[in-house]
Order: C-alpha cells, then sequence, then structure tokens
C-alpha cells in the first residue's frame, strides 16, 4: 500500500496533533506538521509531500494560509483542503485562487474530514490515472466495548461502560471512569459522538454522563456516584428532555 505524505499547517498545537491523531488512524500515513508559513516553506523544500490540510488564520506567520499555499504551489501541485473559522465571501475568494479540492468550516468532524479526503483522493486519480493511491479506510473507533484514549504519552484503555461522567473545559474533556481520569484533547460533543454508547449522554454544554450510574437527581442536578464519593452534575434545561428518557420512573 502506499502511504500519503500529508503536510497540515496549523498554528493551534492541540488542533494540529489532533489532527494528526485522527489522520493516522484513518490510515493515510506520515503527517508533518507546520505552524506558519517559514516552517511550511521549510518543510516543503525538504520533502514532497502528496496532500496539505491547511488552517487560513496563522498566528506568528508572515502569510497566511492562502497565501502561503500561493508560494507552495508554485513549486509542484498537490491536492489541498483549507480549514478555518471564517467563511465570508471574501475569504472564499482568496482560497479558491489556489483551486482547493474542499473547504472545512470549523468546528468539523472527523468523519468530515475523512469523506473529504476520500472525495479529493478519488478526484485526484482521475486527472491523474498513472498515479492510483489505495487507502485502507478504518472507522476512528470500532464497535467495541472499549475504546483506546491518547494520554500524555501513551495510549489507555478505557472500558465504556466503566466511564463515570466526561467534564469537559474548552480546549480537552475529562474522562472519568470508575478506575482513573484520563484528558484527552477532543471537544466533548465529538467524543460523545465516537463512542457510539446510547446511554451515555450529555447533561450540560460541559458534561456528559452515564446515566446507568444517576443514583439520583432532582430538577437541575443528577448526582452519580464513582472514586467513593457522589459527584454533583449540572442539569441543564435544553438537555433535560433526553437525559429523563433513560430515568423510568415509578
Amino acid at each position: 500500500m502506499f502511504k500519503l505524505n500529508i503536510m497540515v499547517i496549523e498554528d493551534d498545537l492541540i488542533i494540529a496533533e489532533n489532527l494528526r491523531e485522527n489522520l493516522a488512524v484513518m490510515g493515510y500515513g506520515e503527517v508533518n506538521i507546520a505552524s506558519n508559513s517559514d516552517e511550511a516553506m521549510s518543510l516543503c523544500k525538504l520533502n514532497k509531500y502528496d496532500f496539505f490540510l491547511v488552517d487560513i488564520q496563522l498566528g506568528n506567520s508572515k502569510l497566511d494560509g492562502i497565501d502561503t499555499m500561493l508560494k507552495i504551489l508554485e513549486w509542484y501541485n498537490a491536492p489541498l483542503i483549507y480549514t478555518s473559522a471564517l467563511s465570508d465571501h471574501n475569504t472564499r475568494r482568496r482560497a479558491k485562487r489556489t483551486k482547493p479540492v474542499a473547504y472545512l468550516v470549523k468546528p468539523f468532524s472527523a468523519r468530515q474530514l475523512e469523506v473529504a479526503i476520500d472525495f479529493a483522493l478519488y478526484n485526484q486519480h482521475d486527472l491523474e490515472s498513472d498515479s492510483y493511491i489505495e487507502i485502507d479506510h478504518q472507522p476512528l473507533i470500532t464497535e467495541t466495548d472499549y475504546v483506546y484514549v491518547k494520554g500524555k504519552n501513551e495510549y489507555i484503555k478505557i472500558v465504556k461502560s466503566d466511564i463515570i461522567y466526561l467534564k469537559s473545559d474548552s480546549s480537552y474533556t475529562d474522562i472519568v471512569t470508575k478506575t482513573e481520569k484520563v484528558r484527552h484533547y477532543v471537544h466533548l460533543k465529538e467524543i460523545v459522538a465516537r463512542l457510539k454508547v446510547p446511554y451515555i449522554v450529555r447533561t450540560h454544554n460541559s458534561y456528559a454522563v452515564n446515566t446507568q450510574l444517576i443514583q439520583r437527581y432532582d430538577n437541575e442536578t443528577l448526582y452519580i456516584f464513582g472514586h467513593n464519593e457522589l459527584h454533583s452534575i449540572p442539569l441543564g434545561a435544553s438537555y433535560k428532555a433526553e437525559v429523563m428518557k433513560w430515568l423510568p420512573k415509578l
């Protein structure tokens, strides 16, 4: 199998590492990260890249993502996907000058990214019939009762039914289980979607809980037992109806 050599140009280290992890799980090969235009162009002088995934707004960079790619594409051509929180007409107009294969507006899901890359490579094969690339598509999380979550320096096995609750703090989410707490740099909404466990339900913008472990509740709070203590989890009004489906009353 031919592996892709991918460059991610992204100034947010957490997002960049999350993209690297997702691309590796998808089976897309080597990933190099550049945080600004100088790093990107230096790497391009040393390596040949098959694909670019580029943020448009780059802090501490001489050039933004679009102008960086205008320079790089003078040397050679490769499929390009932009990622940006910006979706205004002027930004999109500028981006079109580099003929990207896709433009993903942040925040986007790993599934959206995988589909965009899949179509980009398919179209590239149509244009260059002598450069067929076979990709081993693997799901982000297989249908098992456990997952491996990336910790600081290793992957940690977590049994889904052992999860007590998840707590998000903007850029990361703490996964609290019956035995430990693992910090994962992925947004809460994305983790809940990837776990594919129906009884792990959002209860608040910053929380999700294992509804099978709820001991009692009132109108504003859920109480869940773990680590020899009773945890108080806020129950947001917009999430209450979904949570109540998992709490049958006599």
